[in-house]
């Protein structure tokens, strides 16, 4: 590690004993709170505002008592360290959702340290200038497994998953003769659904998913 990082390191140790009493504030309602408070007091004017960012500090600050030394807490910071991108320029990436549904081929074109926390990068399928991708959802062409979203039922059916409501519950298709059905699953019970996706009732026990499978 260069001295230039481990100099900074050291600020972010001083700053963390500075606003110790900041972090373990219950009161604090909102988790990014912190970093504000702590890029916008300590860390001012200096170029290391986005670089607390690459650690869990919420980690940190649990391994961490009143009587923590600043040498303790830089040597969590040193150990903590992942300042590389995953991914560079030119690279081909397969894009998988926060739901697990993947886009592939995707190319590199540009990344950043985000401002709270890890790196997200640019590709040529972006949909909007803005809307860039975080490193953990990308994967390098080719190595993503999908997965299997659709469950077994305690009778042997098997519910195909079909999209995500507005709610980000998962909706399924059981196929049932003569017509297939739509159902929903809310807090690991499938119900049966409206025409607007909204849950109406529990399924009877048969229908519902074997449970070593949620």
């Amino acid at each position: 590690m260069s001295q230039k990082i481990e100099e900074k390191l050291l600020k972010i140790a001083k700053a963390i004993i500075e606003y110790r009493d900041f972090f373990s504030n219950e009161k604090t309602y909102f988790k990014r709170d912190w970093k504000i408070e702590l890029q916008k007091n300590s860390l001012k004017k200096t170029q290391i505002g986005v670089l607390i960012n690459n650690f869990n500090l919420e980690k940190i600050m649990k391994k961490i008592d009143d009587n923590s030394s600043e040498e303790k807490i830089f040597s969590l910071l040193k150990k903590e360290y992942q300042p590389k991108n995953k991914f560079n320029i030119g690279d081909k990436v397969d894009f998988a959702n926060d739901y697990g549904v993947i886009f592939k081929d995707h190319t590199i074109t540009n990344f950043t340290l985000y401002e709270f926390g890890g790196y997200l990068y640019d590709t040529d399928k972006n949909d909007t200038s803005w809307f860039w991708k975080r490193e953990k959802n990308l994967h390098l062409a080719g190595t993503y497994i999908e997965p299997v979203l659709d469950l077994e039922l305690n009778n042997g059916l098997v519910a195909k998953f079909s999209h995500f409501d507005d709610w980000d519950n998962k909706v399924f298709t059981i196929e049932l003769e003569p017509n297939s059905v739509n159902v929903v699953l809310v807090d690991g019970v499938l119900h049966s659904i409206s025409d607007c996706d909204e849950p109406i009732e529990p399924l009877i026990e048969k229908y519902q998913p074997k449970k070593d499978l949620l």
